[in-house]
């Protein structure tokens, strides 16, 4: 069987340091500001992928 390579559903902050190249302390002023969506599972912050997206969306709109 063949399997297909997609995105991970849920990323860490981590994950999502490295997918828009920020920093540790953007990433999570941008969750805290809710530029970015996120929730706390224990003591890791999980993101959505599709928050991601959305941010990037939304930051090609503002033509940033």
């Amino acid at each position: 069987m063949s399997e297909c390579y997609s995105e991970p559903q849920i990323l860490t902050c981590k994950e999502v340091m490295d997918v828009l190249r920020i920093s540790r302390s953007l990433c999570y002023r941008y969750i805290k500001e809710g530029k970015i969506k996120g929730y706390r599972e224990g003591n890791k912050i999980k993101v959505p992928y599709s928050s991601i997206e959305s941010y990037i969306t939304a930051r090609m709109k503002e033509g940033a």
